[in-house]
């Protein structure tokens, strides 16, 4: 039989958010899904890098945005991902790596900049292809705890303007 995609997405899924939460695994049947061209739906990819983000610290969240940019680099026509960008922002604004906070702080520019122009809602009242508030708020708060109060001024002051 040639293989499917569903076995694999239920896979990465029990792994991703599990009693035994394995985001190495859950990375490498992404990876397998690929070797054997079968298309990674974004719900997929979002639950790899939720499984990262869960576990939390700088080398996940490093992890987590790898997996964003090779999800905007397959699906670049489809726009931002609001969770896929959500989490990853979020694990690097919480990690306290070194360059993680500047880096999580570019990625809320870059969704802004992919999300102009739609000014639809979606279920939450969130504009979709937009940062949502969580977003804004933890690179805000990952840039006090940092210093950088101006940045941070800034940033919130972006967030106002949604």
């Amino acid at each position: 039989l040639p293989p499917n995609a569903y076995p694999y997405t239920l896979a990465i899924k029990a792994y991703a958010t599990g009693h035994s939460r394995d985001p190495e695994r859950s990375e490498s049947l992404l990876r397998e899904m690929r070797r054997f061209g079968l298309a990674v739906s974004p719900a997929v990819y979002r639950s790899a890098i939720g499984a990262w983000t869960y576990v939390g610290g700088s080398e996940c969240s490093n992890r987590a945005e790898k997996l964003l940019k090779e999800m905007r680099g397959e699906r670049r026509n489809d726009g931002p991902d609001p969770a896929a960008y959500g989490m990853t922002i979020r694990a690097l604004a919480e990690s306290g790596g070194v360059g993680d906070v500047e880096r999580a702080e570019a990625l809320l520019s870059e969704w802004e900049e992919a999300g102009e122009g739609d000014d639809e809602k979606d279920e939450k009242g969130n504009m979709n292809g937009k940062p949502d508030e969580e977003s804004y708020r933890a690179v805000v708060d990952a840039l006090e705890k940092a210093g950088e109060e101006d940045r941070a001024r800034q940033v919130f002051w972006r967030m106002q303007e949604l």
